[in-house]
């Protein structure tokens, strides 16, 4: 018979939020939706531990300084592209870091760094409103998926991966 491993959102020990300070409009936003969805799973105050780093470059270093003390490492970020290949360079080194640090450590740590075109879709990306709607919204006036907080989808994906991580050994 085939078993089926399949993780659950449930509260754990401890969880790392590392959260770049530029974008800090998004990724306060980020932020406040990851802690709501981790106190909602149960996931005490004292045990969800937030590290404050300049910009989504330096989130990968942080993440490693802190994985080896938390259950799970929530990085989030917002990377919004301009004029120069600066965009490319931060996004692609954040998201191997991040993944890197997951790989090396054995543990959930979760990509919710924002790499957007504009500040209207990071703004979209980190809706306060989200944990309240799901209509679908317009974006650059066009219909758009319904409103999301990645903060929020990011705690949950750690929290089930927690679980999942920990029923496979």
């Amino acid at each position: 018979m085939v078993k089926l491993f399949q993780g659950s959102p449930r509260a754990c020990n401890t969880i790392a939020i590392v959260v770049a300070r530029f974008n800090s409009e998004i990724t306060s936003a980020l932020t406040a939706g990851a802690i709501h969805t981790l106190k909602e799973a149960g996931v005490a105050d004292d045990d969800i531990h937030v590290y404050h780093v300049p910009g989504a470059f330096e989130i990968p270093l942080m993440c490693e300084i802190v994985a080896e003390q938390h259950d799970a490492v929530i990085a989030l970020g917002c990377v919004i592209q301009g004029d120069t290949p600066h965009f490319e360079y931060v996004c692609n080194e954040a998201s191997r870091g991040i993944l890197d640090v997951g790989i090396r450590h054995r543990k959930p740590v979760m990509m919710g760094v924002l790499t957007c075109a504009t500040y209207a879709q990071a703004k979209h990306r980190a809706s306060l409103s989200a944990f309240d709607t799901n209509e679908d919204a317009i974006v650059d006036g066009e219909k758009s998926t319904p409103e999301c907080n990645k903060g929020c989808e990011c705690a949950s994906a750690a929290l089930e991966m927690i679980s999942l991580i920990g029923q496979s050994k």
